[in-house]
This record gives structure tokens, sequence and C-alpha cells, in this order.
């Protein structure tokens, strides 16, 4: 054998060999952790400061308890995102099954009694309006049984909203999460794709609704790689029916458990999908044409003027490598715990449930507080049943005037709290000045209001 055939066997052999330990396990995560290092001399770039992680964390579970929560936790907490103006919410959550039907624990514990106080201390404003207007003369006597019908009225209302709330300790929280959703107009929901098996029974019939609903058009090549997915399974046809958009939620992980690389489209019999957090993004440049290339993406006509068309970079596998962030979960971009917008619900119910109290307090000994306390509660009740109707029926334009009721009850209960305390000084300082021993005695121990210190 010649020497030139020597050495191009030996290239030929050491060519195989090392094609042949890339393949291992060991020269796989040498080439990640080269990857991580090049990372690090990669300029800084400020990362997103509008996009935030909204965390189920131990806190939450601990403070809100009942996990897994029901879903009108999320419920709420989407419209708690509508209140902020959050432009969309992607729900990394898969809804594949629907939650049975059972006592609603944390509306019972946390919500149903504030529920009670507002129906009932609008009961009370009325009547009590009403005998205050006979007493200073605005209505005489004998006129008031024409205000019977008013008042059997507003207990008529309240009773049917006292039932419709006792309902909701049982009430469909699938429905309620679906209604929440699509009133926010901007969650994402999930697919879910299936590698191994098609679906059957119910399951199998949403891939119809993926199909027609979040499929996206690509155009891309016979040896464009797509996947091995034979089919898709969606979350629950109700929740899917009221999200704006969903996409799926399979990932890679590398063999030392880091993200390095995402799909960003996949292919199932015939319809190309969006990944979870890509779908919003594509959404929001203008659903742009897409195209995909031998090792990249491109999206033609986007909605940025500086940007109309932008080339995504793709490896032999048609996957996106990620500048991933070398550094925790907890210090990757902004954070925020569920339990804060617990808390909020939690302040809110507290306050009215507090001026309920105070509605209910005795008259006679601080007018002033009671007659002021019914006006707020009044106001907060306005903008419950404001928040219902626009939940029940999706509606905008309720919802903005639960947001200014609300806001309304807020500013006149601060102006309240300006004046409460000086004037609930002043009145008891004149009680205990004119009152006998025992009365003094009732008057420091009164629960109207706690001890200022």
């Amino acid at each position: 054998m010649t020497i030139h055939k020597t050495s191009a066997l030996v290239a030929l052999v050491a060519s195989l060999l090392f094609f042949a330990l890339s393949l291992t396990p060991f020269f796989r995560q040498g080439e990640h952790k080269v990857y991580d290092i090049f990372l690090r001399f990669r300029p800084k770039r400020e990362r997103l400061g509008n996009v935030v992680f909204l965390d189920v964390d131990d806190q939450s579970v601990a403070h809100i308890g009942v996990f897994p929560w029901p879903r009108s936790v999320m419920a709420e907490g989407l419209l708690r995102l509508k209140e902020y103006g959050a432009r969309a919410a992607i729900f990394d959550i898969e809804y594949i099954d629907k939650s049975p039907t059972q006592v609603d624990e944390v509306y019972l514990q946390k919500g149903l009694q504030a529920d009670y106080n507002r129906r009932f201390s609008e009961i009370g404003l009325t009547v009590t309006e009403l005998l205050k207007a006979i007493s200073t003369g605005q209505i005489q006597g004998n006129d008031a049984s024409r205000y019977t019908n008013d008042i059997l009225e507003t207990i008529a209302l309240e009773r049917d909203g006292l039932y419709r709330d006792t309902l909701s300790i049982t009430r469909d929280n699938d429905e309620y999460l679906a209604r929440s959703a699509a009133l926010f107009g901007h969650a994402w929901g999930t697919l879910n794709l299936q590698d191994e098996f098609l679906l059957t029974g119910e399951q199998a019939e949403r891939r119809v609704l993926a199909e027609e609903q979040f499929s996206y058009p690509i155009t891309a090549g016979e040896d464009i790689p797509s996947g091995n997915s034979i089919d898709v399974l969606a979350a629950i046809p109700s929740f899917m029916g009221a999200v704006r958009g969903a996409g799926f939620t399979n990932v890679e992980i590398d063999i030392d458990g880091i993200r390095r690389r995402i799909y960003l489209t996949r292919k199932v019999q015939d319809h190309w999908y969006l990944q979870l957090a890509f779908a919003p993004l594509v959404d929001a440049l203008g659903n742009p044409s897409i195209e995909l290339q031998h090792r990249r993406l491109i999206m033609k006509g986007t909605s940025l003027p500086n940007a109309p068309d932008i080339v995504i970079p793709l490896d032999d596998t048609g996957a996106m490598m990620l500048d991933w962030p070398a550094t925790s979960y907890r210090d990757s971009y902004t954070h925020v715990s569920f339990v804060r917008f617990s808390l909020l619900a939690e302040y809110q119910s507290n306050i009215e449930q507090y001026l309920d109290a105070l509605f209910f307090a005795d008259r006679n000994l601080f007018p002033y507080l009671t007659e002021n306390a019914g006006t707020i509660a009044a106001a907060f009740n306005k903008a419950g049943d404001s928040r219902s109707l626009a939940v029940d029926e999706t509606n905008d334009e309720a919802f903005a005037a639960y947001l200014t009721q609300r806001d309304d009850g807020l500013s006149r209960l601060e102006t309240f709290l300006g004046t409460a305390l000086t004037y609930l000084e002043n009145e008891t300082a004149g009680l205990l000045e004119n009152a006998s021993d025992s009365e003094a005695a009732y008057i420091g121990r009164s629960p109207v209001l706690p001890n200022p210190s």
C-alpha cells in the first residue's frame, strides 16, 4: 500500500472515529459547554422589561392553599391582569381535563361571607335612606308606603344575588375561567404535540379545533425538518374557544438539564403550529408570512417599521439556539408571586367588610360614620355587580364601569378616612364630657373603630 493510500485511509478512519464519538453523550456535553463559554463573550444586552413571570410559588401555595387550586383562582388572576392593562397572558398550564364540579373552597372560605355582607348592606342602606327621609320630613309618613315597592324590589334583587352567590360555591370553574379569558381578550392556551400514539375519543376531536383555530400558514420545502409529531392535543374546548391563540409546549432539554435550543414551528398532519411563546410574538408583529428555509426562518411583512422582514437562524434540525441567561430562574427577567394578587383581593374584601360593620354599628352614637360608610359600601356594591356582569356577558363596558365605580369607592374611602378619625375623637370627647361613669366606660370600649394607637 502506497503512502498516499495509507494517509487517506488513516484520515478516513479518524474522521469516522470522531464522527462516532461526536454522537456520544460525552462529546455532545462538551459541545454544549463550549457554546455556554462563547455566550459569556457576547455583548451584554438589556433584556425585555415588559415580560413578567407570574409565579405559582411556595409562598402562593402556603397563602391560598388547596393545591392544585380551583381554576377560579386563575380566572381571578386574569381579571386582575386586565385591570393592569396586560397585553397578553400566556398559560403554560395544560388544561387537558375538565375539572370536577366541586366545592370551591377558596371562595367558600374567603369570598362568600364578603358577598353576603355586601348584599345585606345594600338592603340596609336603602331602608336607612328611607327612614332618614321620613325623619327629616323629606317624606311624609303617609307617603312612605309609596316607596314600599322600591324597597321590595331592592330586597328581591339582593335575594336573587345571594342565591347566585351561593350557587358559586359549586360553580363550573372551567366555564368561569373561559369567560374570564374571553373578557381578558389576550390569553394564550397550550397545545401538546403527541409523538407516539394517536388520540382517541373526545380528545381526538379537539385536533379539528386546533387545525381550524390555531394552525399557522407556513411555506416550507419538503426537505425542511418538521418534527415527528403525529397528533395534537388541545386544552378543554371551553377554554380554547375563549383564548386568542395557542402554541405547543413541547421542548427538548439537553442532557445536563439546560434548554439551549427551541423549535419555533412543528408540523402535524399537514398543519403547522407555533411554539407557545412564539405564537403571541407573531401575533404582536401583525401575523406576517413565515417561510422556512434551510437553517433559517424568515418572517416577511412584520409591523415593525424598521424591520419588516426578520430572519432567525436555525440549526440543522430546525431549532433556534437560545441566548439563555447563565443565571438562576429567579434572577432571570421579572418575577411576581401570585400571592400578591391574592392579597389585593383580600384587602378589598376586608375594606368592604369593615364598611359593612361600621354601617351596622350604633347609628345614634356615630351617625356621621355610619352614614358615610353606607355610601362608600354602596359604591363598592355597584362595582361588584358591574364586574359580575362583565364576566357573565363578556362586556368590556361593564368592566370599565367596574373600574370607575371601584376607584370612586376608594377615593371616597380615602376622603372619609381623612376626616373620620378627627370626627370620632371630637364626638368621643363630647360624649365623655357629658356622660355618666357607666356610659363613659361603654363609650371607651366601643368596637366601632380600632384604637388609633
